[in-house]
């Protein structure tokens, strides 16, 4: 099933701009369950069964050979997502409790450094200058978006604070466990 270039770069960018509207729409979604009283804990683990469930149902129906995992596999996928996946979303969503929408998108999109940092400690990857320039104007568009320039924004814990960062170190992890399959 090879489509020409033209249909696959349409395809690319109809799924980039959904994953974009989806990802835009997560922390002010789980901050709205909040304030209706939905448990953190239970946000957490349905946005998972959710995300399992289409992801599986996605992949059964372009590759459904990709969903084969030999029992060998099994313990340590398991163990991988739920460190990767249920912990990461556990942490992302009290951050987003404790810390509130804006704060803790700020907080979770801090993983381009840890990921710079990580890739320079397990892989002595140089860190150059066009890669600090990267982290700064990330960090800056970032911090416009959400308006992070506003002190009202700013009412934090260093609890809140400390969630936030932890729900950050795991995503590379997340993103590196989901796309391995």
């Amino acid at each position: 099933m090879n489509h020409p270039p033209q249909r696959r770069a349409l395809s690319g960018y109809l799924i980039s701009f959904l994953a974009a509207a989806v990802w835009a729409g997560t922390a002010p979604g789980i901050s709205f369950l909040q304030r209706q009283n939905v448990p953190s804990l239970t946000i957490a683990f349905w946005r998972d069964v959710v995300i399992a469930v289409a992801l599986m149902a996605g992949i059964g129906l372009i590759r459904p050979a990709a969903l084969r995992i030999d029992r060998s596999s099994m313990k340590g996928m398991m163990i991988a997502g739920a460190i990767s996946i249920g912990l990461y979303h556990a942490l992302w969503v009290y951050s987003v409790l404790l810390n509130g929408a804006a704060v803790a998108v700020v907080l979770v999109y801090t993983y381009n450094a840890f990921v710079t940092i990580g890739a320079r400690i397990a892989f002595k990857e140089p860190i150059t200058p066009i890669h600090a320039v990267a982290l700064v104007l990330s960090f800056a568009g970032l911090f416009l978006v959400v308006r992070a320039y506003d002190p009202e924004i700013w009412r934090v814990s260093w609890v809140g604070t400390l969630i936030g960062i932890g729900s950050a170190s795991l995503t590379p992890c997340m993103c590196s466990t989901t796309s391995a399959l």
